[in-house]
């Protein structure tokens, strides 16, 4: 099926036939799903980031091509993208499942479907990455070539994962088949109709927010222009001012279009350690180019204030107000994305860790 699928998905997305791409996703979404479950705890953050993997499927012909196989691009892409998709949850170290009580559950399938997934929900990302391929019956060269670890760290990392999930259940995974109740769990179904509406820009939730973003942004710098040609009346106003204040509006809403591009190329490369670097280093310039425009609002405020306004108080309240605004949203965004930062490194570095220990 995989080889014989791929070259007939090579030829149908070239020509954008979304229904033949449709079937492939419904043919593989219960991979997607059981994916979603160990990621996300809610269901509505579980159809979201359904929904994302999806989305990033559809873009990323290029990294789907070079798989040998149509589903070995399917887990790249759904892994890479739950990691670097948005998680307003807390982290995974900071989960407060309560495995101790699940062991005075009497024992059956349903409950051992939840203790795994309560288990695996507490392993660090790339850890769960890992053991969700493993758990898929994926063959060691095949979880190096997804992942980008060397294959000789593939069994090593395993048994660590494995160990530490037995603590977790408090079983010895000798008697706990996890791979059948792996298997066995339950996803939401997504219908055929429903993932064609997922392929669309306007249906994205993260595209959309983006959009609401855009359109305040430049609605506030519009009334802005505004109140500075009508309200605060001087003439001749200062031309390298007028210039400045262009200049710095044009590049604030010029820096709503990087996360836009951002989240329409996460991921790139051959491996999810690949994609994650390169995602790092993207957003890491979107928040020095975000940083960098609203000091720019900042040092625009100021001359303003300098060269604008009179002794009048309710256009220093003005001003006033809207230099606070822009703090407090640069150290939102920074407090936000320092937070993502941390969750990206650490997952690189484990990987590039586990890699340094075998050499030694």
């Amino acid at each position: 099926m995989e080889k014989a699928q791929l070259v007939e998905w090579r030829g149908q997305h070239e020509k954008i036939d979304e229904g033949q791409f449709v079937k492939l996703v419904d043919r593989h979404q219960k991979i997607i799903g059981r994916i979603c479950r160990i990621y996300r705890d809610s269901i509505d953050d579980r159809v979201n980031l359904f929904h994302e993997i999806v989305f990033q499927l559809w873009i990323s012909a290029p990294v789907l091509n070079k798989k040998a196989r149509f589903s070995l691009g399917v887990y790249q892409i759904a892994l890479s993208t739950c990691i670097t998709s948005c998680d307003k949850k807390k982290s995974n170290s900071e989960n407060t499942t309560n495995l101790s009580k699940g062991k005075r559950i009497q024992q059956g399938a349903a409950d051992d479907k939840e203790k795994l997934i309560s288990a695996l929900m507490q392993l660090n990302y790339d850890d769960k990455a890992m053991i969700a391929l493993y758990l898929e019956d994926l063959k060691y060269p095949e979880i190096a070539e997804i992942t980008g670890v060397a294959e000789t760290i593939v069994g090593v990392k395993l048994n660590r994962i494995k160990k530490q999930i037995q603590q977790l259940l408090c079983k010895s995974l000798e008697q706990y088949p996890i791979k059948s109740i792996w298997q066995s769990i339950d996803t939401i179904p997504v219908y055929n109709a429903d993932i064609k509406v997922m392929l669309s820009d306007r249906s994205h939730p993260t595209l959309k927010r983006l959009n609401k973003r855009l359109i305040i942004e430049t609605v506030a710098f519009t009334i802005f222009l505004f109140l500075y040609y009508v309200f605060f009346s001087i003439n001749p106003k200062p031309l390298f001012l007028e210039i400045l204040l262009a200049g710095t509006l044009f590049f604030s809403i010029l820096n709503n279009f990087i996360p836009y591009r951002l989240l329409k190329k996460t991921v790139r490369g051959n491996d999810i350690k690949s994609t994650l670097q390169y995602y790092l280093f993207k957003i890491r310039s979107h928040t020095a180019f975000f940083v960098i425009g609203r000091l720019m609002v900042i040092a625009s405020l100021f001359l303003f204030t300098t060269f604008v306004t009179t002794n009048n108080p309710v256009q220093f309240a003005i001003i006033a107000f809207m230099i606070l605004l822009v703090i407090i949203q640069i150290v939102l965004f920074s407090r936000y994305w320092t937070k993502r930062f941390k969750q990206l490194k650490y997952t690189i570095s484990h990987l590039r860790r586990q890699r340094e220990f075998i050499k030694k």
